[in-house]
């Protein structure tokens, strides 16, 4: 009787965990911020600025797509405002966020990322498939789901990435994933920008939901940071140098 009980319990928990093939989960981003102010900027004006921005992301999937987007909560998760006082002036600074998507075929093994910069939008296209991971014996426990640890190999940047096997998709945010299980927690350069799971919804999405992002300029990622790059000489030049540049992460 025992062993009856014991079999009826185990099937019974099986569709629990096929459910958690689609849903979506949200995450808490955190970047760091670099602040290069004008030669001459006196200390109040770099006491205005924070250290970091945290904004809402959320994670729409299901076992063979996903979009990686802002939080639907208001204009305000997009946009920082901070004001103070320097030179005897009253100053107000307001930092928007680029509205990105990144959408991800997994079946295909495509992805395709938006990026806005400078009110312009961009639509860079690339392969799945080339994220080398290695996998460490670290575990931890994060919204109740057992997470294993990884180490992104054969990068520029330090990324670990923390991924559950409890939700068996190879996704994560962002551009991040190919891993057996969901990416909860990323850490990238040792804390420059973290990336952490804050709920697990696993109802499955509406239909529509998850979309390919098509508005902007098709380019390669080479193409798009050499524009990147050539915008932000120009701006310096016409400013005279007296510009303030913040690095995100």
């Amino acid at each position: 009787m025992k062993n009856i009980a014991f079999i009826s319990l185990l099937f019974l928990s099986l569709p629990a965990l096929a459910q958690t093939t689609s849903g979506t989960v949200y995450y808490e981003e955190a970047i760091k911020l670099e602040i290069q102010l004008p030669e001459g900027a006196d200390e109040a004006m770099h006491a205005m600025f924070p250290e970091k921005q945290t904004f809402g992301k959320m994670l729409v999937f299901n076992s063979a797509e996903s979009l990686y987007k802002d939080v639907e909560e208001g204009e305000d998760n997009n946009t920082g405002t901070w004001t103070g006082e320097s030179g005897g002036a009253n100053i107000q600074i307001k930092m928007f966020r680029p509205e990105n998507l990144t959408y991800k075929n997994l079946d295909a093994d495509e992805m395709i990322e938006q990026k806005d910069f400078l009110s312009r939008k961009f639509l860079i296209k690339s392969e799945l498939g080339n994220l080398k991971w290695k996998l460490v014996k670290e575990q931890k426990e994060i919204l109740g789901y057992a997470c294993q640890k990884a180490e992104l190999q054969d990068t520029g940047k330090v990324v670990v990435a923390w991924y559950s096997s409890q939700i068996p998709v190879s996704n994560g945010p962002d551009e991040y994933g190919e891993l057996p299980g969901m990416i909860l927690q990323l850490d990238i350069d040792n804390g420059r920008r973290t990336v952490t799971a804050t709920k697990v919804v696993t109802d499955p999405p509406k239909e529509g939901l998850i979309e390919a992002p098509k508005k902007g300029d098709k380019v390669t990622q080479e193409e798009y940071d050499k524009i990147v790059e050539e915008k932000t000489k120009e701006m310096q030049q016409e400013s005279g140098g007296n510009v303030i540049r913040i690095k995100r992460g």
